[in-house]
């Protein structure tokens, strides 16, 4: 029989995000709406991106203003993160994944695993 403390955090996943982690996520979600980067890093990102319907590139623009806004979200943790941008957080990481883009990006890597894993 499971304890119940165990119980509970496996059926509720937290996570709070440091500061380089909240960095490196958000850098990578602007680059691939096309607010960061370079033409060639967005590139990266086009199949990605046509792959979400309108309405997940909504979610992930709103991922990527509650990111980049440190002063009314100090802190991104589970409860400012919606369930459907953690299921984009988790297509973004599968396609970073799938397309070795997360070469020695640790920060971003930890965030993932945080969130995601």
């Amino acid at each position: 029989m499971i304890d119940l403390n165990k119980y509970i955090l496996e059926k509720k996943k937290t996570f709070e995000l440091n500061i380089d982690e909240r960095r490196a996520l958000e850098t990578t979600v602007g680059i691939a709406l096309g607010n960061l980067g370079e033409d060639d890093e967005i590139k990266q990102f086009k199949k990605f991106m046509d792959s979400l319907s309108d309405e997940e590139k909504k979610d992930l623009e709103s991922l990527y203003n509650m990111l980049s806004d440190a002063d009314n979200y100090k802190k991104i943790y589970q409860k400012n993160v919606m369930p459907e941008e953690i299921a984009l957080i988790d297509k973004l990481y599968h396609y970073c994944d799938d397309n070795d883009m997360l070469d020695e990006q640790w920060d971003l890597i930890d965030a993932f695993e945080k969130i995601c894993l």
